[in-house]
């Protein structure tokens, strides 16, 4: 994770970019820049990006991969392949 960070800390360097957080699929926030809004939680952040906002725009990526120790999901959508 700490390589995660690093590349965060990198990323907000861009002025266009103000912060970056990273959520958990049951919504828990695990990795943010110093930056990052304290009272944003990552639902807050996905209903944010629904909207149309002219000031503030909010970008949301699913990840595939799996942080160390976290279950493996299956995507939604993706049907069930017997072996």
């Amino acid at each position: 994770m700490a390589h995660l960070q690093t590349i965060f800390d990198h990323a907000v360097q861009d002025e266009r970019l103000v912060a970056i957080g990273l959520c958990s699929v049951d919504g828990q926030l695990l990795r943010s820049t110093d930056d990052y809004p304290d009272k944003l939680t990552c639902a807050n952040a996905l209903a944010t990006a629904a909207r149309a906002d002219h000031l503030l725009r909010i970008a949301v990526a699913r990840c595939t991969w799996r942080l160390p120790g976290e279950r493996r999901i299956r995507p939604r959508g993706r049907p069930r392949v017997a072996a």
